[in-house]
């Protein structure tokens, strides 16, 4: 057997010594169980954060877009930001958007594509008011006179040249269908208003697309 007496201040090996008291198999195993520890926070975080945020985009936002903006509904301020309505705060949850460090550019991105995809599904509308089934949210504000709306959407960079199933016209369309009906109305002015504003937007009749 090796002595196992210090030696010029080194311990010799000996296959009698337990692998507990060779520090350089402690350290190791110390290693070893710090990463196990890491492995189990990082998949634990991983897990809590999936199971805590919010899909992106998210349609749950949108719910009852279409009362927000008939009702021109003013915003209730909870969840922080600022908005007049509350429809702007619904699309902008939707969106995910980010009013503090998203760019406009960034931030129009969001909205177009979160739009793009529900535009047949949570921005189609049908109400007492409404003098049309299943039609799209931007027609309903033209009836309604809700120009902040038609503003915002032009400024959102959405979607202007849908054309709705259930009447085959676009929001020119439909625009031009009403002033035809009472052109010398004091709607008509108005609608001739929004006329322009989308055209110059790139709105177009269906003829045309």
């Amino acid at each position: 057997m090796v002595d196992t007496h210090v030696l010029g201040g080194i311990i010799p090996y000996s296959p009698e010594m337990s692998a507990a008291s060779c520090p350089t198999v402690r350290l190791h195993a110390r290693k070893r169980a710090m990463k196990s520890l890491l492995a189990v926070f990082i998949l634990g975080s991983t897990v809590a954060y999936s199971q805590t945020t919010s899909p992106c985009p998210n349609p749950e936002k949108l719910e009852q877009i279409c009362a927000s903006v008939v009702q021109m509904d003013p915003d209730n301020g909870e969840g922080g930001g600022k908005f007049k309505y509350f429809y702007q705060r619904q699309v902008f949850e939707a969106s995910c958007v980010d009013p503090v460090n998203d760019s406009i550019e960034m931030r129009n991105r969001k909205i177009a594509d979160m739009w793009a995809r529900y535009e047949n599904t949570e921005f189609i509308c049908n109400g007492g008011s409404f003098d049309m089934i299943n039609g799209s949210i931007i027609k309903y504000a033209v009836l309604i006179d809700f120009d902040v709306f038609i503003r915002d959407v032009i400024r959102w960079g959405v979607n202007l040249n849908k054309v709705d199933a259930s009447d085959g016209r676009t929001v020119l369309d439909y625009i031009q269908h009403h002033i035809d009906r009472s052109p010398e109305s004091a709607t008509a002015r108005s609608l001739r208003q929004y006329y322009e504003w989308l055209r110059k937007a790139g709105a177009r009749h269906k003829s045309e697309l």
